[in-house]
């Protein structure tokens, strides 16, 4: 790995580039690379060394990194731009999945009430610029701990004993949030640092020791891939929508067609869900023919795709037979693909489109007005949803009756969909 060129003081003092259009840096290359961990980093314009060391260690094929100072930031108020500082940065934290922020011994703390109980003098530190702190805070409480990570120099160390006291406990505790799922835990790497001289030097020598920072980064970078791997639930609906839409109909829908694979009687809250038991009887018998019975789940390319004015025109009289199908508390309508559409296949596949993803329209709309960060997020709450489907039917602890869930059910695409039925 190279090491980042030391900078002069006047590299250090920028100018950095600006934003000039939306709110998001390379919006249409987030969108297509949505599978891929989005990180922002946060350090001081001192640090510029090491936060493009970081950056150097994350490779751009699985990671998009963006450091503050790269672009990221458009015009603020004081720029002639209608966003405050704070407005920005609080974007941020809706654009990006992960932030790491950059703690170095940059400034001197003295305590005007805390007292070295050996000589009675007042206690110091080397600390960490206050507004990095201040932003790492910001990012905590909106993204959470699991996604928010500080690296830092090792002689920052006095600083989060004595005055960053919170973040105490987790100074000498080795173990990650990815290895005791159940805590809330705060991720500190540290690293050992040249801080003092790079600065006495004239920031002309490297801040870090090569090796350490490397170990750190790595340690950072496995974390996320492990994590970003996961389910957890964020600020947006996708994951609760995913978990009651399987639960409510997913598992539903299996139980019920597992019933009726069956010799036994109908239930009987069936009978009061206004079902035709005629065209039931019809569809029990056409399960016990078919060679396998397939539920597969469509997932569409935009949020507004869930919406049934969007969705309804291609499923055609043509193609699909409706289902009146027994629901958890009324009945459901199905869309079964018709024989003639399925060529020889003795499969009986039925689709669904959850339109439950409407949901996450609004919540957007409700969280930020930029329509760029929208369009971001819409493409994020897709990818959630159908992750999180994904999660349940792979690790979910099934109810009884569905044990063969995995069978049975799959996530598709849309151009899967229109590629099947068409």
């Amino acid at each position: 790995m190279s090491d980042s060129q030391p900078q002069s003081p006047t590299n250090l003092k920028g100018p950095y580039p600006i934003l000039e259009e939306g709110t998001v840096k390379a919006l249409n290359e987030k969108i297509a690379n949505i599978g891929r961990p989005t990180l922002f980093v946060g350090s001081s314009r001192e640090s510029k060394p090491i936060a493009e060391k970081l950056k150097q260690c994350f490779p751009t094929d699985h990671f998009e990194v963006d450091i503050w100072y790269d672009g990221v930031f458009g015009p603020t108020r004081s720029g002639a731009g209608t966003m405050s500082n704070m407005e920005w940065l609080k974007n941020f934290t809706d654009i990006y999945d992960y932030a790491i922020f950059i703690f170095v011994p940059e400034d001197t703390l003295v305590s005007a009430t805390r007292r070295n109980l050996a000589g009675n003098n007042a206690i110091e530190a080397h600390v960490t610029r206050h507004n990095v702190v201040f932003e790492y805070g910001m990012f905590l409480g909106r993204i959470g701990a699991k996604k928010s990570f500080i690296l830092f120099d090792e002689e920052v160390k006095d600083f989060i004993e004595l005055f960053f006291t919170d973040l105490k406990e987790n100074l000498d505790d080795t173990r990650t949030s990815m290895e005791i799922h159940d805590d809330f835990r705060i991720e500190l790497y540290p690293y050992k640092g040249h801080y003092e001289e790079y600065v006495r030097s004239g920031f002309t020598i490297q801040p870090y020791d090569t090796d350490s920072i490397e170990a750190a980064i790595e340690k950072i970078k496995l974390t996320v891939e492990l994590n970003f791997k996961d389910v957890d639930i964020g600020f947006l609906p996708a994951t609760t929508l995913a978990f009651g839409y399987y639960n409510n109909f997913i598992e539903t829908f299996v139980r019920n067609l597992n019933l009726l694979r069956t010799d036994d009687p109908y239930p009987e809250e069936w009978y009061k869900q206004e079902l035709n038991l005629e065209k039931l009887d019809e569809f029990r018998k056409a399960i016990r023919e078919a060679t396998t019975v397939q539920l597969r789940i469509v997932i569409p390319t935009s949020l507004e795709g869930a919406r049934q004015d969007q969705f309804v025109p291609h499923f055609t009289k043509e193609n699909f037979l409706q289902i009146s199908f027994p629901g958890k508390n009324r009945s459901i309508t199905l869309l079964r693909l018709k024989k003639k559409a399925m060529g020889e296949s003795g499969d009986l596949v039925i689709y669904d489109v959850p339109t439950t993803l409407n949901s996450s329209i609004e919540a957007i709309d409700m969280l930020t007005p930029h329509k760029d960060i929208r369009k971001l997020l819409k493409e994020k709450e897709i990818r959630n949803f159908r992750k999180s489907i994904a999660y349940k039917l792979e690790k979910g602890t099934h109810t009884p009756g569905t044990e063969n869930i995995g069978a049975i059910v799959s996530v598709i695409s849309y151009d899967v969909f229109r590629q099947e039925t068409m």
